[in-house]
């Protein structure tokens, strides 16, 4: 009689243990939604084209900050009679002459020297940023060469292919003539072309994100060139493709958040746009493409 009892709690203990671990990989098992199933993964391609050309912007914002510094900013190191603070009152110690004029000569020459330093430090920056742009745009072309197979089978017709061959072209031109401006424009241009192909693959957002990113970044090149009235007319771009954002994401609670925080930023950006203030126009650009990112790493 024990011996049943003993079989009868275990067949219970067994049976309610395979309840548990059935119900808890039920839970591992969480269904993906319908969007997401449905998502066409973006070829890594285009991502890494991505990756390379937000790499060559970089580089090249970098250039510009660099470039901004003038060698009278640097300021030159203290002499050593300058670190020392005389009390008020004190007299300065006599000096003859000639240890005095022979004090000037030994200390003109150091000043000249740390500036003279400084700014081959600098020249050595930006050449470097130069150099590290080469590097990407050659990585860039190998990647849409691999990826370039692939795209009329994907839908992507001839003009959009011919359209990012002439960004890619403008690009390397600008990076091999050193011309920073004409770089900044056509690896926009590669931003929009990149949008464009992004747009092919169903479910994703990416594309919609890029074109955001490449009016707020085109928005301050107008501005930058002072033409307000273009600048103006590329931001009123923003609520079709804010619209776009809504419908073709699989948005959560949070998400819609970040969407409505993009969404004020680009509205930021317009105003500084109209009250045609360039450094506050470049603040709200970065603001926007900040959120971007955000945004795409959440979706």
């Amino acid at each position: 009689m024990k011996i049943k009892k003993m079989i009868y709690l275990l067949t219970i203990v067994i049976v309610s243990c395979g309840i548990i671990l059935g119900c808890r990989g039920e839970e591992r098992l969480i269904p993906e939604s319908k969007e997401r199933k449905n998502r066409e993964e973006i070829p890594k391609t285009l991502k890494a084209m991505e990756q390379k050309v937000h790499s060559i912007i970089g580089n090249l914002e970098s250039i510009e900050e660099l470039i901004k510094i003038k060698p009278e900013d640097i300021e030159p190191p203290k002499t050593q009679s300058e670190k020392q603070e005389k009390p008020k009152g004190e007299e300065p110690e006599p000096q003859s002459g000639d240890q005095s004029s022979q004090q000037a000569v030994v200390q003109q020459p150091s000043i000249e020297q740390e500036q003279q330093k400084k700014q081959m430090q600098k020249q050595a920056q930006v050449l470097e940023k130069w150099q590290k742009s080469e590097e990407d745009i050659k990585s860039l072309h190998e990647s849409w060469n691999a990826y370039e197979l692939n795209a009329l089978k994907d839908g992507g017709d001839q003009g959009r292919i011919d359209k990012m061959e002439t960004a890619l072209s403008n690009l390397t031109s600008g990076i091999e003539e050193k011309n920073k401006e004409k770089a900044l424009v056509a690896a926009n241009d590669v931003i929009l072309s990149l949008s464009d192909f992004m747009g092919l693959y169903k479910g994703n957002v990416d594309g919609t994100l890029a074109k955001i990113e490449y009016i707020a970044r085109q928005s301050y090149m107008d501005s930058k060139e002072g033409d307000w009235e273009a600048a103006t007319e590329k931001i009123e771009d923003k609520n079709s493709l804010i619209d776009a954002l809504r419908q073709g994401a699989d948005i959560k609670e949070k998400q819609e958040k970040l969407i409505d925080k993009l969404n004020l930023s680009i509205e930021d950006l317009k105003i500084a746009i109209e009250q045609k203030d360039l450094s506050l126009v470049e603040i709200k650009r970065d603001i926007v493409v900040k959120n971007i990112e955000i945004l795409k790493n959440e979706l």
